[in-house]
């Protein structure tokens, strides 16, 4: 029994850890949904890549960190990722020469911490992911910055090493083509749409529990603190709702747009087969 308290403890701690970045990204995505409908957030095309990472490409965690990023970079093409598994990694020549000197010729450093590398430095573990969140649309930078300030380098780098001895375990493994660019397949549309999706989850949200966890127990004023909160969840829900169904209906009106164009050539072509079969019977 005494063996297995280590292994009970290091298993809260990860509880804990997953919890505690689950809610900082819940609080971080809800400022994030209000900045971009105010017009504070958009999206511009980087003139390069900042931030080259190596990470485990077999990892989910990981991946799910590449799907992040690419929806929430300010500048498009800022972070780039690879896969540090494999001897010949498909990286700018400068990027190999820092990981040489970093860690030599023992790429499994590369697979224990994530490595980020920035022009002529590198970064590794937590500080890697406070880099990525760097490049990140607000109000993330921020939330780099308050933990660089508030958490202890070495809490920080205790948790993210418990976080990675587990997370095969916890989150599973999963091999994952890297080679695809993401930054060419996600535009100002598809964040649009990803924030118009969580903006409804939060409204959504926010409303229920008004419904079923302030308001039964309120002070029942018409005009009170408590019913205004409410009329706003309202009004952001039907708000975010109503966006949803005009993306829809753009998509509709897009894909029958394809399809008639598709049937215009097909006529198109019907009829100058038949007009030559016509010529060449008269002939």
């Amino acid at each position: 029994m005494e063996g297995r308290w280590p292994w009970v403890v290091e298993q809260l701690v990860m509880l804990v850890v997953t919890l505690v970045v689950l809610a900082s990204i819940l609080a971080c995505e809800v400022v994030r949904v209000v900045l971009y409908v105010v017009g504070f957030v958009r999206q511009s095309v980087a003139a390069r890549s900042e931030v080259t990472v190596l990470i485990d490409g077999s990892c989910v965690v990981c991946h799910g960190l590449r799907l992040f990023t690419a929806y929430r970079e300010r500048n498009r093409g800022s972070v780039s990722f690879a896969a540090a598994q494999g001897s010949a990694l498909s990286l700018d020549p400068g990027v190999l020469n820092v990981l040489e000197r970093e860690v030599g010729g023992d790429r499994q450093k590369l697979l224990v911490k994530m490595h980020a590398v920035v022009g002529d430095d590198v970064v590794t573990g937590h500080a890697a992911i406070l880099r990525i969140l760097d490049e990140c649309d607000a109000p993330y930078p921020c939330l780099a910055a308050v933990a660089r300030r508030a958490a202890p380098a070495f809490l920080a780098e205790g948790a993210y090493a418990v976080f990675s001895r587990n997370r095969h375990a916890w989150f599973g493994t999963k091999r994952f083509s890297l080679g695809e660019d993401l930054h060419h397949d996600i535009h100002e549309g598809d964040k649009f749409r990803q924030i118009v999706r969580e903006g409804i989850a939060v409204a959504s949200a926010g409303v229920l529990w008004m419904t079923v966890a302030v308001l039964p127990f309120g002070d029942g004023k018409k005009d009170g603190t408590l019913q205004q909160t409410a009329r706003l969840f309202v009004a952001a829900f039907l708000f975010f709702a109503g966006q949803a169904l005009l993306l829809r209906e753009g998509d509709n009106t897009t894909v029958s747009g394809k399809k008639g164009g598709g049937n215009n050539s097909t006529t198109t072509t019907t009829t100058t087969t038949t007009a030559k079969a016509t010529t060449t019977t008269k002939n």
